[in-house]
Protein backbone atom coordinates (compact mmCIF):
# COMPACT_ATOMS: atom_id res chain seq x y z
CA UNK A 1 0.00 0.00 0.00
CA UNK A 2 1.05 4.31 -0.76
CA UNK A 3 0.80 6.27 2.59
CA UNK A 4 1.56 10.28 2.50
CA UNK A 5 3.80 10.90 5.75
CA UNK A 6 3.91 14.40 6.95
CA UNK A 7 7.05 14.85 8.46
CA UNK A 8 9.10 18.13 9.87
CA UNK A 9 13.06 18.06 10.32
CA UNK A 10 14.98 21.29 11.01
CA UNK A 11 16.50 22.09 7.85
CA UNK A 12 14.75 23.99 4.99
CA UNK A 13 15.47 21.75 2.54
CA UNK A 14 17.01 17.86 1.96
CA UNK A 15 18.89 15.58 -0.90
CA UNK A 16 16.72 12.93 -2.42
CA UNK A 17 17.67 10.11 0.04
CA UNK A 18 16.48 6.44 -0.12
CA UNK A 19 14.56 4.68 3.08
CA UNK A 20 17.45 2.45 4.69
CA UNK A 21 14.60 -0.52 5.62
CA UNK A 22 14.40 -3.62 4.88
CA UNK A 23 10.56 -3.16 4.99
CA UNK A 24 10.24 0.19 2.93
CA UNK A 25 11.72 2.05 0.11
CA UNK A 26 11.29 5.42 -0.78
CA UNK A 27 12.23 8.94 -1.25
CA UNK A 28 11.00 12.14 -0.99
CA UNK A 29 9.13 13.55 -3.55
CA UNK A 30 8.50 16.84 -3.50
CA UNK A 31 11.11 19.54 -1.15
CA UNK A 32 9.52 22.71 -0.76
CA UNK A 33 11.77 25.45 0.99
CA UNK A 34 9.93 24.67 3.90
CA UNK A 35 10.74 22.69 6.70
CA UNK A 36 7.50 20.51 5.97
CA UNK A 37 7.94 18.45 3.20
CA UNK A 38 5.87 15.18 1.91
CA UNK A 39 7.57 11.63 2.02
CA UNK A 40 6.06 8.63 -0.27
CA UNK A 41 6.55 5.57 1.70
CA UNK A 42 5.39 2.32 0.19
CA UNK A 43 5.42 -0.27 2.96
CA UNK A 44 5.78 -3.69 1.98
CA UNK A 45 2.91 -4.44 4.57
CA UNK A 46 0.00 -2.44 6.04
CA UNK A 47 0.09 -1.29 9.77
CA UNK A 48 -3.25 0.03 11.65
CA UNK A 49 -3.07 3.80 12.67
CA UNK A 50 -2.42 2.93 16.18
CA UNK A 51 0.98 1.46 14.95
CA UNK A 52 1.84 3.82 12.59
CA UNK A 53 3.64 6.04 14.76
CA UNK A 54 5.83 4.03 16.17
CA UNK A 55 6.94 2.29 12.91
CA UNK A 56 7.30 5.82 10.67
CA UNK A 57 9.70 7.17 13.52
CA UNK A 58 11.79 3.82 12.96
CA UNK A 59 12.10 4.58 9.47
CA UNK A 60 12.85 8.63 9.67
CA UNK A 61 15.54 8.31 12.47
CA UNK A 62 17.47 6.56 9.54
CA UNK A 63 17.05 7.93 7.00
CA UNK A 64 16.58 11.92 8.17
CA UNK A 65 18.16 11.49 11.54
CA UNK A 66 17.35 12.42 15.03
CA UNK A 67 15.99 15.92 14.89
CA UNK A 68 12.97 15.11 12.83
CA UNK A 69 9.40 14.27 14.74
CA UNK A 70 6.55 13.21 12.98
CA UNK A 71 3.62 16.14 12.68
CA UNK A 72 0.60 14.19 11.14
CA UNK A 73 -0.21 11.00 9.16
CA UNK A 74 -2.64 11.00 6.05
CA UNK A 75 -5.53 9.17 7.03
CA UNK A 76 -5.79 5.35 5.71
CA UNK A 77 -8.65 4.22 3.85
CA UNK A 78 -11.44 2.36 5.50
CA UNK A 79 -10.77 -0.73 3.53
CA UNK A 80 -6.74 -0.29 4.41
CA UNK A 81 -7.51 0.23 7.97
CA UNK A 82 -9.58 -2.96 8.46
CA UNK A 83 -6.97 -4.87 6.39
CA UNK A 84 -3.81 -3.57 8.24
CA UNK A 85 -4.09 -4.80 12.00
CA UNK A 86 -3.11 -8.76 10.80
CA UNK A 87 -0.04 -7.33 8.78
CA UNK A 88 0.50 -4.47 11.27
CA UNK A 89 2.79 -7.06 13.82
CA UNK A 90 4.79 -8.85 10.83
CA UNK A 91 6.11 -5.15 10.06
CA UNK A 92 6.87 -4.40 13.99
CA UNK A 93 8.66 -7.65 14.51
CA UNK A 94 10.46 -6.80 11.05
CA UNK A 95 11.70 -3.85 13.16
CA UNK A 96 12.83 -5.34 16.05
CA UNK A 97 14.83 -7.70 14.33
CA UNK A 98 16.37 -5.13 12.40
CA UNK A 99 17.14 -3.39 15.58
CA UNK A 100 18.53 -6.84 17.03
CA UNK A 101 20.56 -6.65 14.19
CA UNK A 102 21.93 -3.20 14.62
CA UNK A 103 23.18 -4.33 17.92
CA UNK A 104 24.74 -7.34 17.38
CA UNK A 105 25.49 -7.07 14.16
CA UNK A 106 29.16 -6.65 12.24
CA UNK A 107 29.99 -3.85 10.85
CA UNK A 108 31.22 -3.82 7.12
CA UNK A 109 33.64 -1.32 6.21
CA UNK A 110 33.57 -1.70 2.65
CA UNK A 111 29.73 -0.82 2.07
CA UNK A 112 30.02 2.29 3.55
CA UNK A 113 30.05 6.09 1.97
CA UNK A 114 33.14 7.80 2.55
CA UNK A 115 33.47 11.58 1.65
CA UNK A 116 37.12 11.67 -0.63
CA UNK A 117 37.15 15.59 -1.58
CA UNK A 118 35.73 18.45 -1.26
CA UNK A 119 34.47 19.98 -4.73
CA UNK A 120 35.78 23.46 -4.62
CA UNK A 121 39.67 22.55 -3.79
CA UNK A 122 39.00 20.44 -6.86
CA UNK A 123 40.74 21.15 -10.38
CA UNK A 124 38.70 20.10 -12.60
CA UNK A 125 41.75 19.92 -15.49
CA UNK A 126 43.43 17.40 -13.42
CA UNK A 127 42.81 14.32 -11.50
CA UNK A 128 43.46 13.72 -8.45
CA UNK A 129 45.59 11.26 -6.53
CA UNK A 130 43.43 9.33 -2.83
CA UNK A 131 43.53 6.71 -0.69
CA UNK A 132 41.02 5.43 0.99
CA UNK A 133 40.84 2.26 3.60
CA UNK A 134 44.51 1.07 1.90
CA UNK A 135 42.47 1.57 -1.56
CA UNK A 136 44.26 3.64 -4.48
CA UNK A 137 42.09 6.00 -5.82
CA UNK A 138 42.00 8.81 -8.71
CA UNK A 139 39.22 11.16 -8.61
CA UNK A 140 39.03 13.39 -12.00
CA UNK A 141 36.59 15.73 -13.69
CA UNK A 142 34.03 13.81 -16.51
CA UNK A 143 33.09 16.56 -18.94
CA UNK A 144 31.15 13.92 -20.85
CA UNK A 145 29.10 13.16 -17.98
CA UNK A 146 29.14 16.46 -16.40
CA UNK A 147 30.33 14.69 -13.06
CA UNK A 148 33.02 13.41 -10.92
CA UNK A 149 34.08 10.13 -11.49
CA UNK A 150 36.23 7.42 -8.96
CA UNK A 151 38.71 4.79 -10.80
CA UNK A 152 40.99 2.62 -9.63
CA UNK A 153 44.46 4.43 -9.76
CA UNK A 154 46.08 1.74 -11.45
CA UNK A 155 46.02 1.21 -15.12
CA UNK A 156 45.03 -1.87 -16.63
CA UNK A 157 48.37 -2.09 -19.38
CA UNK A 158 50.77 -2.16 -16.90
CA UNK A 159 49.55 -0.16 -13.40
CA UNK A 160 50.84 2.34 -13.68
CA UNK A 161 49.20 5.43 -11.46
CA UNK A 162 46.46 7.36 -13.28
CA UNK A 163 46.20 10.22 -11.03
CA UNK A 164 49.61 11.21 -13.03
CA UNK A 165 47.49 11.02 -15.86
CA UNK A 166 45.55 13.75 -17.95
CA UNK A 167 42.52 15.00 -19.25
CA UNK A 168 42.27 14.12 -22.98
CA UNK A 169 41.16 16.09 -25.38
CA UNK A 170 37.79 13.74 -26.09
CA UNK A 171 37.50 14.10 -22.18
CA UNK A 172 38.43 10.92 -21.28
CA UNK A 173 40.98 10.12 -18.75
CA UNK A 174 44.63 9.23 -20.15
CA UNK A 175 47.42 7.34 -18.98
CA UNK A 176 50.85 9.59 -19.33
CA UNK A 177 52.94 5.97 -19.60
CA UNK A 178 51.48 4.94 -22.91
CA UNK A 179 48.81 6.85 -24.06
CA UNK A 180 46.24 4.38 -23.11
CA UNK A 181 42.46 6.16 -22.61
CA UNK A 182 39.31 5.13 -20.84
CA UNK A 183 35.62 6.94 -20.75
CA UNK A 184 32.98 7.03 -17.83
CA UNK A 185 32.67 3.64 -17.41
CA UNK A 186 36.25 2.00 -17.24
CA UNK A 187 36.31 1.01 -20.61
CA UNK A 188 39.73 1.42 -22.96
CA UNK A 189 38.69 3.71 -25.97
CA UNK A 190 42.22 3.98 -27.10
CA UNK A 191 45.99 1.61 -27.40
CA UNK A 192 48.28 4.26 -29.24
CA UNK A 193 50.60 0.77 -29.71
CA UNK A 194 47.90 -1.66 -31.55
CA UNK A 195 47.09 -1.29 -35.11
CA UNK A 196 46.11 -4.78 -35.53
CA UNK A 197 43.91 -6.20 -33.00
CA UNK A 198 42.78 -2.99 -31.84
CA UNK A 199 39.01 -3.57 -31.21
CA UNK A 200 39.32 -7.25 -29.61
CA UNK A 201 41.77 -5.73 -27.08
CA UNK A 202 39.69 -2.71 -26.31
CA UNK A 203 36.57 -4.94 -25.81
CA UNK A 204 38.18 -6.89 -23.11
CA UNK A 205 37.73 -7.01 -19.67
CA UNK A 206 41.14 -6.77 -18.46
CA UNK A 207 41.61 -3.45 -20.31
CA UNK A 208 38.95 -1.85 -18.30
CA UNK A 209 39.93 0.36 -15.02
CA UNK A 210 37.63 -0.98 -12.07
CA UNK A 211 35.16 2.18 -11.03
CA UNK A 212 33.68 2.73 -7.94
CA UNK A 213 29.91 4.07 -7.26
CA UNK A 214 30.50 7.82 -6.42
CA UNK A 215 28.03 11.02 -6.09
CA UNK A 216 28.84 14.58 -5.67
CA UNK A 217 26.60 15.18 -1.57
CA UNK A 218 26.37 18.74 0.48
CA UNK A 219 30.09 19.98 -1.28
CA UNK A 220 32.10 16.49 -1.47
CA UNK A 221 32.85 13.83 -3.44
CA UNK A 222 31.54 10.28 -1.87
CA UNK A 223 33.04 6.83 -3.00
CA UNK A 224 30.79 3.79 -1.85
CA UNK A 225 34.09 1.12 -1.83
CA UNK A 226 31.98 -1.69 -2.28
CA UNK A 227 32.66 -3.19 -5.61
CA UNK A 228 30.68 -6.57 -5.13
CA UNK A 229 27.86 -7.19 -7.28
CA UNK A 230 25.02 -5.23 -6.27
CA UNK A 231 27.16 -2.40 -4.71
CA UNK A 232 25.07 0.27 -6.98
CA UNK A 233 21.74 -0.72 -5.24
CA UNK A 234 22.93 -1.15 -1.62
CA UNK A 235 24.77 1.90 -2.46
CA UNK A 236 21.45 3.59 -3.24
CA UNK A 237 19.68 2.00 -0.50
CA UNK A 238 22.09 3.35 2.22
CA UNK A 239 22.72 7.41 1.14
CA UNK A 240 25.31 9.38 2.91
CA UNK A 241 24.75 11.15 6.21
CA UNK A 242 22.69 14.70 5.95
CA UNK A 243 23.56 17.47 7.97
CA UNK A 244 20.59 19.82 7.78
CA UNK A 245 22.63 22.79 8.66
CA UNK A 246 24.75 22.51 5.35
CA UNK A 247 21.69 22.94 3.24
CA UNK A 248 19.53 26.18 4.96
CA UNK A 249 20.22 29.32 4.05
CA UNK A 250 20.18 30.64 7.56
CA UNK A 251 23.68 29.10 8.62
CA UNK A 252 26.74 29.94 6.55
CA UNK A 253 30.03 27.60 6.27
CA UNK A 254 33.07 26.38 4.99
CA UNK A 255 34.21 23.37 4.05
CA UNK A 256 38.16 22.21 4.43
CA UNK A 257 40.36 19.25 4.65
CA UNK A 258 43.70 17.91 5.65
CA UNK A 259 45.96 14.85 5.22
CA UNK A 260 47.04 13.90 9.03
CA UNK A 261 50.23 11.42 10.01
CA UNK A 262 48.05 9.47 12.42
CA UNK A 263 45.07 7.12 12.11
CA UNK A 264 41.41 6.53 11.97
CA UNK A 265 40.62 5.34 15.65
CA UNK A 266 42.97 8.22 17.36
CA UNK A 267 40.96 10.75 15.44
CA UNK A 268 37.57 9.89 16.05
CA UNK A 269 38.25 9.47 19.30
CA UNK A 270 39.86 12.82 19.48
CA UNK A 271 37.14 14.44 17.64
CA UNK A 272 34.79 12.48 20.34
CA UNK A 273 36.33 14.26 22.96
CA UNK A 274 35.10 17.97 23.41
CA UNK A 275 37.26 18.38 27.17
CA UNK A 276 40.79 18.27 25.75
CA UNK A 277 40.28 22.03 23.75
CA UNK A 278 40.64 24.03 26.21
CA UNK A 279 44.18 22.42 26.84
CA UNK A 280 44.85 20.87 24.07
CA UNK A 281 43.95 23.83 21.22
CA UNK A 282 44.53 26.58 24.10
CA UNK A 283 43.99 30.24 23.11
CA UNK A 284 43.01 29.07 19.78
CA UNK A 285 39.68 27.50 20.18
CA UNK A 286 39.46 27.51 23.78
CA UNK A 287 41.50 28.36 27.23
CA UNK A 288 43.13 25.78 29.94
CA UNK A 289 42.01 28.62 32.37
CA UNK A 290 38.72 28.06 32.21
CA UNK A 291 37.68 24.81 31.72
CA UNK A 292 35.10 23.06 33.47
CA UNK A 293 34.07 19.50 34.45
CA UNK A 294 31.94 18.05 31.00
CA UNK A 295 29.14 15.49 32.26
CA UNK A 296 28.33 13.59 29.10
CA UNK A 297 25.99 10.46 28.42
CA UNK A 298 25.03 8.15 25.89
CA UNK A 299 21.29 7.96 25.22
CA UNK A 300 21.47 5.44 22.20
CA UNK A 301 23.99 3.09 20.59
CA UNK A 302 23.60 0.67 17.62
CA UNK A 303 26.19 -0.55 15.01
CA UNK A 304 25.79 2.46 13.14
CA UNK A 305 27.01 4.75 16.09
CA UNK A 306 25.49 6.71 19.29
CA UNK A 307 24.67 10.03 20.46
CA UNK A 308 25.21 11.47 23.63
CA UNK A 309 24.16 14.38 25.14
CA UNK A 310 25.30 17.61 27.43
CA UNK A 311 21.98 18.69 29.99
CA UNK A 312 20.55 20.74 26.91
CA UNK A 313 23.00 22.84 25.45
CA UNK A 314 25.00 19.97 23.31
CA UNK A 315 24.40 17.03 21.57
CA UNK A 316 27.04 14.54 19.80
CA UNK A 317 26.46 12.17 17.03
CA UNK A 318 28.56 9.34 15.87
CA UNK A 319 27.36 7.79 12.46
CA UNK A 320 29.57 5.19 11.69
CA UNK A 321 32.30 5.15 10.00
CA UNK A 322 33.05 9.04 9.71
CA UNK A 323 30.81 10.97 11.26
CA UNK A 324 31.53 13.20 13.94
CA UNK A 325 29.51 15.71 15.44
CA UNK A 326 28.43 18.50 17.75
CA UNK A 327 25.27 20.94 18.36
CA UNK A 328 26.19 23.64 20.64
CA UNK A 329 23.14 25.97 21.26
CA UNK A 330 24.28 29.29 23.10
CA UNK A 331 20.84 30.99 24.80
CA UNK A 332 20.85 34.96 25.05
CA UNK A 333 22.22 36.10 28.17
CA UNK A 334 19.42 36.63 30.63
CA UNK A 335 18.89 40.22 31.56
CA UNK A 336 16.37 40.77 35.33
CA UNK A 337 13.16 42.01 34.82
CA UNK A 338 13.04 45.91 36.16
CA UNK A 339 9.60 47.13 37.08
CA UNK A 340 7.50 47.38 40.17
CA UNK A 341 7.36 43.43 41.89
CA UNK A 342 3.49 43.48 41.32
CA UNK A 343 3.61 44.40 37.62
CA UNK A 344 6.79 41.65 37.32
CA UNK A 345 4.35 39.47 38.86
CA UNK A 346 1.54 39.93 36.52
CA UNK A 347 3.85 39.55 33.59
CA UNK A 348 5.23 36.58 34.66
CA UNK A 349 1.72 35.13 35.08
CA UNK A 350 0.65 36.22 31.67
CA UNK A 351 3.84 34.57 30.14
CA UNK A 352 2.81 31.34 32.13
CA UNK A 353 -0.08 31.20 30.44
CA UNK A 354 0.42 31.74 26.60
CA UNK A 355 2.21 28.79 24.58
CA UNK A 356 5.68 28.77 24.41
CA UNK A 357 7.76 29.66 21.57
CA UNK A 358 10.79 28.70 20.13
CA UNK A 359 13.36 30.72 21.01
CA UNK A 360 14.48 31.90 17.73
CA UNK A 361 17.22 34.20 19.35
CA UNK A 362 19.42 30.82 20.37
CA UNK A 363 22.48 31.13 18.38
CA UNK A 364 23.35 27.69 17.36
CA UNK A 365 27.06 26.36 15.96
CA UNK A 366 27.73 23.02 15.21
CA UNK A 367 31.11 21.11 14.85
CA UNK A 368 30.67 18.82 11.70
CA UNK A 369 33.93 16.27 11.25
CA UNK A 370 34.10 13.43 8.71
CA UNK A 371 37.03 11.21 10.16
CA UNK A 372 38.10 8.91 7.00
CA UNK A 373 40.80 5.99 7.41
CA UNK A 374 42.88 6.31 4.67
CA UNK A 375 45.95 3.52 5.92
CA UNK A 376 47.11 2.42 9.06
CA UNK A 377 48.90 5.66 10.91
CA UNK A 378 47.28 7.84 8.50
CA UNK A 379 43.73 9.36 8.25
CA UNK A 380 41.67 12.47 6.58
CA UNK A 381 39.91 14.71 8.34
CA UNK A 382 36.83 16.77 6.27
CA UNK A 383 35.12 19.35 8.81
CA UNK A 384 33.14 22.35 8.76
CA UNK A 385 31.75 24.20 11.57
CA UNK A 386 28.12 26.03 9.97
CA UNK A 387 26.50 28.52 12.47
CA UNK A 388 23.57 30.69 12.27
CA UNK A 389 25.13 33.84 13.71
CA UNK A 390 27.89 36.41 12.33
CA UNK A 391 27.07 35.65 8.97
CA UNK A 392 28.90 39.58 8.13
CA UNK A 393 31.93 38.04 10.00
CA UNK A 394 31.75 35.10 7.96
CA UNK A 395 31.37 36.80 4.53
CA UNK A 396 33.85 39.64 5.16
CA UNK A 397 36.96 36.74 6.07
CA UNK A 398 38.99 35.50 3.05
CA UNK A 399 39.06 31.95 2.86
CA UNK A 400 42.35 31.78 2.88
CA UNK A 401 42.37 33.38 6.56
CA UNK A 402 39.81 30.73 7.68
CA UNK A 403 41.56 27.63 6.20
CA UNK A 404 44.96 28.81 8.19
CA UNK A 405 42.30 29.30 11.41
CA UNK A 406 41.99 25.71 10.96
CA UNK A 407 44.73 24.57 10.66
CA UNK A 408 46.19 25.91 13.36
CA UNK A 409 43.90 23.98 15.63
CA UNK A 410 44.26 20.62 13.90
CA UNK A 411 48.24 21.12 14.19
CA UNK A 412 47.88 21.97 17.98
CA UNK A 413 47.66 18.37 18.41
CA UNK A 414 49.07 16.92 16.14
CA UNK A 415 52.07 15.66 17.74
CA UNK A 416 50.37 14.75 21.09
CA UNK A 417 47.88 12.60 18.79
CA UNK A 418 50.71 10.78 16.43
CA UNK A 419 52.70 10.13 19.71
CA UNK A 420 49.81 8.80 21.85
CA UNK A 421 49.21 5.81 18.82
CA UNK A 422 52.82 4.59 18.46
CA UNK A 423 52.66 4.58 22.48
CA UNK A 424 49.48 2.60 22.11
CA UNK A 425 50.96 0.49 19.33
CA UNK A 426 54.60 -0.40 21.77
CA UNK A 427 52.75 -1.35 24.38
CA UNK A 428 50.44 -3.75 22.82
CA UNK A 429 47.72 -1.86 21.22
CA UNK A 430 45.29 -3.12 23.74
CA UNK A 431 43.91 0.62 25.81
CA UNK A 432 42.13 -1.04 28.37
CA UNK A 433 45.30 -1.18 30.59
CA UNK A 434 46.33 1.88 29.04
CA UNK A 435 43.49 4.43 29.71
CA UNK A 436 41.93 5.50 33.29
CA UNK A 437 38.86 7.56 32.26
CA UNK A 438 36.94 8.15 35.69
CA UNK A 439 35.35 11.31 34.47
CA UNK A 440 32.11 11.70 32.16
CA UNK A 441 34.20 13.80 30.11
CA UNK A 442 35.39 10.38 28.24
CA UNK A 443 31.73 8.59 28.07
CA UNK A 444 31.42 9.34 24.02
CA UNK A 445 35.64 8.11 24.02
CA UNK A 446 34.73 4.83 25.79
CA UNK A 447 31.67 4.44 23.83
CA UNK A 448 34.11 4.74 20.42
CA UNK A 449 36.38 1.76 21.76
CA UNK A 450 33.56 -0.44 22.28
CA UNK A 451 31.64 -0.08 19.36
CA UNK A 452 35.01 -0.12 17.12
CA UNK A 453 35.95 -3.25 19.43
CA UNK A 454 32.46 -5.03 19.40
CA UNK A 455 31.11 -4.08 16.56
CA UNK A 456 33.56 -3.19 13.84
CA UNK A 457 35.91 -6.10 14.88
CA UNK A 458 38.54 -3.80 16.58
CA UNK A 459 40.26 -3.10 13.27
CA UNK A 460 39.84 -1.24 10.04
CA UNK A 461 39.72 -3.14 6.73
CA UNK A 462 42.86 -1.34 5.21
CA UNK A 463 42.94 -4.55 2.51
CA UNK A 464 46.04 -5.38 0.83
CA UNK A 465 47.58 -2.58 3.10
CA UNK A 466 46.06 -3.99 6.62
CA UNK A 467 49.19 -4.10 8.80
CA UNK A 468 49.85 -4.00 12.72
CA UNK A 469 53.09 -1.78 12.00
CA UNK A 470 52.49 1.85 12.19
CA UNK A 471 55.01 4.27 9.17
CA UNK A 472 58.13 5.34 11.23
CA UNK A 473 58.07 8.33 13.32
CA UNK A 474 59.12 11.23 10.80
CA UNK A 475 60.80 14.71 11.86
CA UNK A 476 59.10 17.29 13.41
CA UNK A 477 59.58 19.44 10.38
CA UNK A 478 57.15 16.92 7.99
CA UNK A 479 54.72 16.45 10.34
CA UNK A 480 54.09 20.03 10.28
CA UNK A 481 54.29 20.35 6.81
CA UNK A 482 51.75 22.44 5.94
CA UNK A 483 52.21 21.99 2.46
CA UNK A 484 51.95 17.89 2.70
CA UNK A 485 48.71 18.04 4.56
CA UNK A 486 46.43 20.55 3.54
CA UNK A 487 48.05 23.35 0.80
CA UNK A 488 49.14 21.05 -2.12
CA UNK A 489 45.50 19.16 -2.48
CA UNK A 490 43.71 22.82 -1.59
CA UNK A 491 42.73 24.90 -5.27
CA UNK A 492 41.72 28.00 -2.49
CA UNK A 493 45.24 28.22 -0.40
CA UNK A 494 47.49 27.08 -2.61
CA UNK A 495 46.31 29.76 -5.29
CA UNK A 496 46.80 32.32 -2.53
CA UNK A 497 50.41 31.33 -1.41
CA UNK A 498 51.00 31.69 -5.09
CA UNK A 499 49.38 35.10 -4.53
CA UNK A 500 51.75 35.94 -1.99
CA UNK A 501 54.94 34.79 -3.76
CA UNK A 502 54.22 36.65 -6.29
CA UNK A 503 53.91 39.41 -4.08
CA UNK A 504 57.10 39.18 -2.16
CA UNK A 505 59.01 38.92 -5.33
CA UNK A 506 57.31 42.06 -6.87
CA UNK A 507 58.22 44.22 -3.89
CA UNK A 508 61.70 42.73 -3.58
CA UNK A 509 61.93 44.07 -7.26
CA UNK A 510 60.72 47.25 -6.50
CA UNK A 511 63.00 47.60 -3.69
CA UNK A 512 65.92 47.19 -5.95
CA UNK A 513 64.57 49.87 -8.38
CA UNK A 514 64.46 52.09 -5.80
CA UNK A 515 68.02 52.24 -4.92
CA UNK A 516 68.95 52.25 -7.90
CA UNK A 517 66.96 55.22 -8.53
CA UNK A 518 68.17 57.20 -5.31
CA UNK A 519 71.36 55.95 -6.87
CA UNK A 520 70.90 58.06 -9.58
CA UNK A 521 69.36 60.96 -7.68
CA UNK A 522 72.77 61.11 -5.96
CA UNK A 523 74.65 61.46 -9.16
CA UNK A 524 74.97 64.69 -11.62
CA UNK A 525 73.24 63.08 -14.48
CA UNK A 526 69.62 63.36 -12.85
CA UNK A 527 69.24 66.36 -10.95
CA UNK A 528 65.45 66.53 -10.77
CA UNK A 529 65.12 63.39 -8.43
CA UNK A 530 67.59 64.38 -5.75
CA UNK A 531 64.53 66.23 -4.06
CA UNK A 532 63.19 62.92 -4.06
CA UNK A 533 65.80 61.23 -2.65
CA UNK A 534 64.55 60.77 0.94
CA UNK A 535 60.93 59.64 0.50
CA UNK A 536 62.86 56.82 -2.50
CA UNK A 537 65.03 55.48 0.51
CA UNK A 538 62.18 55.17 2.78
CA UNK A 539 59.86 53.41 -0.26
CA UNK A 540 63.02 50.91 -0.34
CA UNK A 541 63.42 50.09 3.08
CA UNK A 542 59.18 49.66 3.50
CA UNK A 543 59.28 47.23 0.41
CA UNK A 544 62.93 45.30 1.63
CA UNK A 545 60.73 45.23 5.37
CA UNK A 546 57.92 43.99 3.86
CA UNK A 547 59.24 41.48 1.40
CA UNK A 548 60.70 39.68 4.30
CA UNK A 549 58.02 39.84 6.56
CA UNK A 550 55.90 38.42 3.83
CA UNK A 551 58.67 35.64 3.60
CA UNK A 552 57.81 34.18 6.96
CA UNK A 553 54.22 35.03 6.80
CA UNK A 554 54.36 32.66 3.59
CA UNK A 555 56.05 30.04 5.34
CA UNK A 556 54.04 30.33 8.79
CA UNK A 557 50.81 30.20 6.93
CA UNK A 558 51.68 27.57 4.17
CA UNK A 559 54.93 25.53 4.62
CA UNK A 560 55.61 24.59 8.61
CA UNK A 561 54.39 26.37 11.76
CA UNK A 562 55.13 24.48 15.10
CA UNK A 563 53.27 24.75 18.09
CA UNK A 564 55.20 24.45 21.44
CA UNK A 565 52.47 24.24 24.26
CA UNK A 566 54.78 24.80 26.98
CA UNK A 567 55.46 28.34 25.63
CA UNK A 568 52.04 29.28 24.97
CA UNK A 569 51.03 31.50 28.19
Amino acid sequence: MMENLAIQISASSCSQVLVKSPCASGKVQNLPQSSLFTVSLRTGSKFSSSRRPVALRHLCKQYVGPRCSTLELAKPSKENEENSSGDSRELLDRQEETDVNRKTGSFNWLEQWYPVAVVKHMDKLQPRAETILGRDLVIWWDRNANRWQVFDDACPHRTAPLSEGRIHESGHLQCSYHGWTFNSSGSCTMIPQLEKGREQALNSSRACVKIYVSMEHQGMIWVWMDRAEGAEERAAANPPPFIPYLNDPNYVFDIGMMDLPYGYELLTENLLDPSHVPFAHHKIQGNRNTARPLNLKVVDSHIQGFSAKREETMDLIFHAPCLSRMDFRIPPPKTPPKGHPLALKVREWIASRKQPKVDEEVKQISTIFFCVPVAPGKSKVIFSFPRNFAQLVFKLTPRWFGHYSHMAVIDSDLLLLHELEHRIQERGGDIKPLYFTPALADTCVMEFRKWFKTLAQGKVDYGAKSSSTLPPRPPRRVLFDRGISHVAKCKICSGAAANFRRLKEVLQIVSVALVGLVGIASSNSWHVLSNFSVPLVCLAIASAVTSIWLSRFIKKMYEYHDYNHAVVE
